[in-house]
């Protein structure tokens, strides 16, 4: 636009087409864009006050959105600093999450070792319990013998306990008379 106002554009047409296309975009009035192709294309030295109050309409407009952008840059630079800030707490939460991930796998792959050996243990445990069940089941036998043994030692033991207890001999059977004097020669 400058070079359009100071009258020193080398290509008038192409940057007055640039310039009104630009105010386009922007929504400047149809009657400035209207006025604004003959302002700018005459030589500086042959403008009118019409073609200047013209080109002053678009200097304001240009430096009104010159301004709206510069503070857009402004407030642009401490959105960009608040999201460099997210940013910078992202990465060191996601390298926070990383090295509890790196300690999960350890403990994972930690887990996973105990596991295969309590199964190498637990199949020890089983074949060890497989070859002593016929032992178990022999010495169930042997121990259900033995107490039908001593179940049998118990009655034999109460009766031997009751001839045991008896304390006087059986009564003889009555003595002959012969064998009575002789009894009493003796007892003499």
């Amino acid at each position: 636009f400058q070079p359009l106002k100071d009258g020193t554009a080398g290509n008038v047409k192409k940057a007055v087409q640039a310039v009104i296309k630009a105010l386009k975009a922007q929504g400047v009035e149809q009657q400035l864009l209207a006025s604004a192709d003959p302002a700018l294309s005459r030589p500086a030295a042959e403008r009118g006050s019409f073609d200047m109050l013209v080109i002053q309409q678009i200097e304001e407009h240009f430096t009104k959105l010159k301004a709206s952008f510069q503070e857009q840059l402004d407030n642009g630079a401490a959105a960009k600093a608040e999201r460099a800030g997210k940013v910078d707490k992202t990465i060191e939460e996601v390298a926070v999450a990383d090295a509890r991930l790196e300690a999960r796998k350890t403990e994972l792959t930690a887990a996973q070792h105990s596991l295969t050996d309590a199964k190498v243990t637990l199949v020890g445990a089983q074949t060890a319990a497989q070859e002593l069940l016929p032992q178990l089941e022999e010495t169930a036998r042997e121990l259900e013998a033995a107490r039908a043994d001593l179940a049998t030692c118990k009655v034999a033991l109460e009766a031997f306990e009751e001839l045991a207890e008896r304390t006087s001999e059986p009564a003889p059977e009555a003595a002959a008379p012969e064998d009575e004097e002789a009894a009493v020669v003796a007892a003499q």
